[in-house]
Order: C-alpha cells, then sequence, then structure tokens
C-alpha cells in the first residue's frame, strides 16, 4: 500500500498585490507587502521594514510555481512526492509583527478570504491555515467563528502573543473552548509573534535559530503549567518547525518542578505534566 505523504508545515506565496487591492481605502498605503533591496527581500507594512530575507540564500530565491496557485502546486507536489499539506502564510506572517492592530486585524482578515477561496475548493488535499489576532479574545473569537463558518478546520495563533498577554491566562478559555467544541486544532508556526533576528554576532544564524525554538518549548510550558489543556483535554495544538525531540526533556522537567515545588505550584493540575503534555 502506498504511503500517504502529508506536509505540516507548507506555505503559500501570496499575490503581490493582494494587501494593496484587498483592503479598505484608508489602509492602502500603509498595506503589508515584500519589496527587493540591494539584494535583500524586505518586508513592510504602514511604512515600516519588519523583517529581511537575503536573495539568492539557497531558500528565498527558489522559485516554485505553485507558491499561489493550487493548479500549479500539484506539479511541485507531484515532483517532491506529497500527498496533501497543512498550509501557512509567507507573507502574512508578518501580520503579527504590524504594531497598529487595527492595520494588523485587517490584513489578517484580506489573507484569510483569499486563502480559502482558492485552496479551499480542494479538501482531499489542502488543509489552509487561518490566522488568527490574540489582542482581544472577543475579536479573536469572532474571528475564530468567521473563519470556520467559511470553511476552516485548522486556524494559526502566535507563538508568542502580543506584549501584556500570556497563555497561562484564563480569559482564554472561551478560545480552547471552541477550538475543542468544533474539534479545530491550533496551529503555533515557529517565529510566529516573535522578532526572528536579535543577534548578529559570531553564530548568529544558529543562536536566533534556536531561540525561536526555545520560544516554542516556554509556550507549551505556559499551556501545560497554566493549566489550558489540563481544562480542555479535548484540544488539540500543534508546534510547527520546532521539532519534537525536546518534548521527553520537558515532560520530565516539568514533572520534577511540580512535585518539588508542589506548595507553590498554582493551578492545581488533574495529572502530572509530562501526562498533560504526552496525551496530546
Amino acid at each position: 500500500m502506498t504511503p500517504f505523504v502529508f506536509s505540516m508545515d507548507s506555505h503559500v506565496v501570496e499575490p503581490r498585490t493582494l494587501w494593496q487591492e484587498g483592503l479598505p481605502a484608508r489602509f492602502k498605503d500603509r498595506a503589508l507587502r515584500a519589496e527587493r533591496r540591494e539584494g535583500y527581500l524586505v518586508m513592510t507594512a504602514d511604512h515600516k521594514d519588519l523583517h529581511r530575507m537575503q536573495i539568492g540564500d539557497g531558500n528565498s530565491d527558489n522559485p516554485r510555481i505553485g507558491g499561489t496557485s493550487p493548479e500549479l502546486r500539484f506539479q511541485d507536489m507531484r515532483k517532491d512526492g506529497i500527498d496533501g499539506e497543512l498550509i501557512f502564510p509567507n507573507l502574512g506572517m508578518m501580520t503579527y509583527a504590524i504594531d497598529d492592530g487595527e492595520l494588523s486585524f485587517a490584513c489578517m482578515q484580506v489573507y484569510n478570504d483569499w486563502l480559502i477561496k482558492n485552496f479551499g475548493a480542494f479538501p482531499d488535499t489542502f488543509v489552509p491555515t487561518a490566522v488568527l489576532p490574540m489582542r482581544d479574545v472577543a475579536q479573536t473569537l469572532d474571528e475564530f467563528k468567521r473563519v470556520v463558518d467559511l470553511g476552516y478546520r485548522s486556524v494559526m495563533l502566535p507563538t508568542l502573543p502580543p506584549i501584556g498577554l500570556r497563555y497561562n491566562n484564563k480569559e482564554f478559555d472561551p478560545i480552547w473552548a471552541y477550538a475543542q467544541e468544533k474539534g479545530i486544532p491550533l496551529a503555533f508556526h515557529v517565529a510566529s509573534g516573535l522578532t526572528p533576528i536579535t543577534e548578529r554576532g559570531p553564530g548568529a544564524a544558529i543562536v536566533n535559530y534556536m531561540r525561536l525554538g526555545f520560544a516554542t518549548e516556554e509556550l507549551v510550558t505556559y499551556m501545560v503549567a497554566g493549566g489550558a489543556l489540563d481544562r480542555h483535554p479535548g484540544m488539540t495544538m500543534v508546534v510547527i518547525e520546532a521539532g519534537a525531540s525536546w518534548m521527553a526533556g520537558l515532560g520530565e522537567r516539568l514533572d520534577e518542578v511540580h512535585e518539588a515545588h508542589q506548595y507553590y505550584v498554582k493551578p492545581k493540575l488533574s495529572r502530572k505534566p509530562s501526562e498533560i503534555l504526552y496525551s496530546r
């Protein structure tokens, strides 16, 4: 029997003018976009540079004919031996880096509408992932419900929520409860909500990449220790592009502190942290 190969980390390439054309008129001159400058691909919004990638690094300038088109994407998938894909944004990842919350959310909605319109017609091949904001719980829940009504079966939240918010906060429970009720996985892609480059000294490429992975471990720690996964045992969360070998060590460490410092541990969990972690 031929195995079904499913890619858990595929990305689209959004149309070049998606946000300039899709945003309300008051946002058009501040739209999310990518520009080529002096050997770099620069991602910008609201007249501010958000991130840049060196062109010709073996990745950012590697053409894939199906970046935007589902029909052409099938050709890339056949070439790579891929049968199905969980789809994330490319430039749309930068929506979390936009300081203006209203502009950021507007960009997310433009992306969510475009992605399901173009890839939602192939449910046996593609699982598009909607981008959800996390600045306001009510807004996030409203957009969550809207995209589910559009046909989404997966949603994305930032690995690091906006400043001042933490995933151990019980005010997020309505979001976790809705995800559990609908059976919608919550996907946390590495680097989302974070500044990808914080170090430029010796070994910077490795240091930066490792820090992004550490942020994922911190995310999982918050979700376990804060009780979110304990209170919502049917909720599924997925971490993307962060590996998995660290899970064993993290479970052991969480159990150790859970027992050794039990007097200080709040909330009281119904199971050992490792049992919560490994039952997902």
